[in-house]
């Protein structure tokens, strides 16, 4: 198997509290997407613009227990994409520098990468079968947020999502967290978003 580097580069809002991770592999740009829940969502946004919940999350808990038991993550991989679930392991060596692998759910793995500063990949085939299956949805996604979105409700994606309709849910969400510092970042943007659309 070949990997490729990966990142994420947005999320989007759908439907009640779900989110789509939109991941984007660095050197062709090519993009598919992860479902999550809004908890973990918010917890990988915090996690990438580095502002910590005054709690520490099992993410951290699990890093930590990690580290006290001399056991460093190396690298996080998804694996493969199978009956719609995507499959995850991070590469972890122990004190002895013996490589072991755990399987993990792929949004956990990516929060542990954002958390840890970690290298994140995927398998060069799930990127390309991934990538077709969801580059419709994002591409949709991404004209909506631009505006260059048809107006017409025949048009209209199912995604009804806006710049504000975005921040306004994760600042929401952020606050029920008790993360005010990422809340106050979040704020800031939606402030800014608002005022380009008036």
């Amino acid at each position: 198997m070949a990997y490729r580097q990966i990142r994420v580069c947005n999320l989007y809002p759908t439907q009640e509290d779900s989110f789509l991770l939109v991941i984007e592999e660095i050197k062709s740009h090519q993009k598919f997407g992860i479902f999550t829940l809004k908890n973990e969502a918010m917890h990988i946004l915090s996690f990438m613009y580095e502002k910590y919940p005054p709690r520490p999350s099992l993410y951290e808990v699990f890093s930590n227990l990690l580290k006290e038991t001399n056991v460093q993550i190396m690298e996080i991989r998804i694996t493969q994409y199978k009956q719609s679930v995507y499959h995850a392991e991070l590469f972890c060596k122990d004190a002895n520098n013996t490589e072991k692998r755990i399987d993990i759910k792929a949004t956990d793995a990516i929060a542990l990468a954002y958390l840890n500063k970690k290298p994140l990949y995927a398998d060069e085939q799930v990127i390309q079968d991934c990538s077709l299956l969801y580059a419709p949805m994002i591409e949709k996604m991404e004209k909506k947020l631009s505006g260059d979105g048809q107006s017409s409700k025949a048009n209209q994606n199912i995604f009804s999502i806006s710049k504000v309709d975005l921040y306004e849910r994760q600042l929401e969400h952020a606050i029920e967290c008790e993360n005010y510092e990422l809340a106050a970042e979040i704020k800031k943007k939606l402030d800014q978003a608002k005022k380009s659309k008036a």
